[in-house]
């Protein structure tokens, strides 16, 4: 067994300032559990509509099926409104009160109710909810498109079918309405796995600043996991305990560093640029090389290119970049490098500071494929720099060399 402190494996204590998290035992997001709820419930229901279920047993699930239905959105519904969404607090809680209503309904009150009429009564209330579902579903316009495709569509459909179909007493519609709500159904536990998959990926995966705070969209910083890691991912490094630590779980208490830096754009996708590497620091910003190859990349003239940073007495670092010309393009290496620096000062802005990109025949490549930045590095700094002997072709590492060693 490895002698690791277990104290490091565990989550993060929640930072001054910072809102309630799921991690520290605060409000989450429960949308997962309302529309899971809502999707279970449905089901059930759909179901003895549909006579897909035995009438034996018919009783029992109707009054479990409403009774957790009703409970749980109920729940869900009151946690959206503490976290401040209205929208979802009023969804979730009126079709917990939905349920609970038509179990109400059901069990206590149509028996007071003429037979004749019974039909009529439930048809009613299914056709008033129908109505208050459409009006949701136009409210959620401005939203979540899917929300309207499973309430307007779907829901408020199969409410006026059921509602029909009881009022007039055809058991043929009534089975069509279980029908169309098992499709319903369908669509909610979708939409409840697709929030739980948002919610926790969103938790476990973070993008941090040196200071370890969470990072503004948009700007690049350290991808971290939040532990604990699921079993069997990297618990140790073999026979040396001490260096996992440090490499792993000690700049930022609570997170595993990935060694990977990236950035999460305003609609949260998550992008990787690079190795923590690859970050230079020019005169104390912290900028992303990837970002830069990716604008490098950008020019119609370039194949592939590569951005490293070297050392400078006065600001630190600086970024040189060094192209490919694609086959079959001539142009004035120095008309294309300024045209190289124009562009990443515009996509990046001045901060970036690349003023020299080299046209270069080629770049020193692994076997593999991957570009040996970091041999490219050393040499620039002035270090005798061994040929990896995973080297595709020494000889263009050679003939990089003079390019690599000159100041500007």
């Amino acid at each position: 067994m490895t002698s690791v402190d277990r104290d490091l494996l565990q989550p993060a204590a929640k930072p001054a300032g910072q809102g309630p998290s799921l991690a520290t035992g605060g409000w989450g997001n429960s949308a997962p559990l309302g529309l899971a709820a809502f999707a279970v419930t449905t089901f059930m229901l759909s179901m003895i509509n549909a006579k897909l279920m035995p009438a034996e047993i018919t009783p029992v699930v109707f009054g479990v099926a409403l009774m957790y239905g009703g409970v749980a959105q109920l729940i869900a519904g009151v946690i959206q409104f503490r976290t401040g969404n209205t929208f979802t607090g009023v969804l979730f809680s009126t079709f917990g009160a939905f349920w609970l209503s038509l179990f109400a309904i059901v069990q206590f009150f149509l028996k007071d109710i003429p037979a004749a009429q019974q039909g009529q009564a439930l048809g009613l209330f299914l056709y008033a909810f129908g109505i208050f579902t459409v009006w949701i579903a136009i409210a959620s316009f401005r939203t979540n498109a899917v929300v309207v495709v499973v309430a307007l569509v779907g829901l408020a459909a199969t409410l006026f079918v059921l509602g029909a179909g009881n009022y007039y007493g055809n058991g043929l519609t009534v089975e069509t309405g279980g029908y169309m709500g098992l499709v319903v159904a369908a669509l909610a536990a979708y939409l409840s796995c697709a929030e739980l998959c948002e919610a926790s990926y969103k938790r476990a995966v973070r993008i941090l600043n040196a200071d370890g705070v969470e990072a503004a969209a948009g700007q690049t910083g350290e991808i971290v996991v939040r532990l604990p890691l699921p079993p069997g991912c990297l618990p140790i490094l073999w026979s040396d305990d001490d260096r996992y630590v440090s490499a792993y779980l000690t700049q930022h208490p609570g997170f595993y560093i990935t060694g990977d830096g990236g950035y999460r754009d305003h609609d949260g996708y998550l992008y990787v640029m690079g190795r923590i590497d690859d970050v230079i620091n020019v005169a104390g910003h912290r900028l992303s090389t990837g970002q830069m190859e990716e604008v490098l990349a950008s020019h119609p003239a370039v194949a592939e290119c590569a951005v490293i940073g070297v050392d400078d007495d006065f600001k630190g670092q600086i970024p040189r970049g060094f192209v490919v010309l694609k086959a079959g393009v001539s142009t004035d290496p120095d008309v294309l490098s300024a045209e190289l620096v124009q562009l990443v000062r515009d996509q990046i802005g001045p901060v970036a500071a690349l003023r020299r990109v080299d046209v270069i025949a080629g770049l020193p490549k692994t076997r593999s494929g991957k570009i040996l930045r970091k041999t490219m590095r050393g040499i620039a700094d002035g270090r005798d720099e061994a040929v990896p002997s995973t080297i595709e072709d020494p000889a263009v590492l050679d003939a990089l060399r003079s390019v690599l060693t000159e100041r500007n």
